[in-house]
């Protein structure tokens, strides 16, 4: 079954169906010659199981261990309600504490008292120091102050070292995010093409896809293949956008005929490499592209875009 089904079934979403498949809580077929994901019925009950315990807190590692070692879930289960009766545990002992505060009227976080004040010594008998230099010669004291000077210098010198180590770290840690950054926007960038496609284009639907997520028409045009022989075929693509699309919309009348149509294909360029869409110099392969948005809808929909219809022009 389709993943839509799959939704309504489990009340899941696409994207957490998605996110559990990349997981691997769950394993649908693949067809390999256009990548649609067959779900079975265990599947869907494997999926509601996630579900279930995602509710109930459940992280992905542990949902993992319980689906792969079923003799382990007994003992899954109990940390994990040890681990919520020592939340629960926490935020009792908070809440006792935050009973025990008060807020003056008038005052900032930082006037918090205590409801029941705990008298406290005299300053003088908080100081570190207190009473220990009292039956000391002056001399000892001196040779006590030469000490404590030099331990004081060793400490800012070992201060000093770590600082200037931490600095070289983060300086490295700053280039090694750049880079990163650099390599993620890379593989993030989108690579496009742009063209005008078909002849006698006749649109038979224009309205909302569910499984694209966007406003989408539905159309046939006669297309030239590259040999030069021409073949009807039957296209779905989503339009730019809901208020562009509805302009568009408006334009398109089902049933009439017109010269061609505009469309648009971008993706990221690592998707682009997954699909072996990517040229070695980094561009996209127009042709394998084209041909993928022709012949495989779910890419269609996923990728590519119809921007405009043409009336009154002769290209096939």
């Amino acid at each position: 079954m389709k993943i839509k089904e799959v939704c309504e079934r489990t009340g899941l979403t696409r994207r957490a169906v998605r996110f559990y498949e990349e997981k691997g809580l769950v394993s649908p077929d693949i067809d390999a010659g256009n990548e649609y994901r067959d779900y079975s019925e265990a599947d869907v009950r494997r999926l509601q199981l996630v579900a279930r315990l995602r509710e109930l807190r459940f992280s992905v590692d542990r949902i993992r261990r319980v689906l792969e070692r079923p003799q382990e879930a007994e003992a899954v289960f109990d940390a994990h309600r040890r681990e919520l009766a020592d939340e629960h545990a926490e935020c009792g002992t908070i809440l006792a504490a935050l009973e025990g505060l008060r807020l003056p009227s008038g005052g900032g976080p930082d006037a918090l008292e205590r409801a029941e004040s705990v008298p406290l010594p005299p300053p003088p008998d908080l100081e570190p120091d207190f009473g220990r230099f009292e039956d000391l010669t002056r001399e000892e004291r001196a040779r006590l102050s030469a000490r404590s000077a030099e331990r004081l210098g060793r400490m800012d010198r070992k201060r000093c070292q770590r600082r200037a180590a931490l600095g070289a770290a983060l300086a490295v840690l700053a280039v090694a995010l750049a880079a990163a950054g650099l390599w993620f926007r890379s593989e993030t960038e989108p690579v496009e093409c742009l063209g005008i496609l078909g002849a006698d284009v006749v649109f038979s639907s224009v309205g909302w896809d569910e499984e694209a997520g966007a406003v989408a028409a539905r159309f046939e045009a006669d297309l030239t293949e590259p040999d030069g022989v021409e073949r009807r075929a039957a296209l779905c693509l989503p339009l730019p956008g809901a208020e562009a699309g509805d302009v568009l919309g408006k334009a398109i009348l089902p049933g009439a005929a017109y010269a061609g149509f505009s469309y648009r294909i971008a993706l990221p360029r690592r998707d682009a490499r997954a699909l072996g869409l990517l040229l070695p110099d980094g561009s996209l392969d127009i042709p394998a592209a084209l041909d993928r948005m022709l012949t495989d809808e779910e890419f269609a929909l996923r990728y590519a875009s119809l921007t405009a219809v043409h009336s009154g022009w002769g290209g096939g």
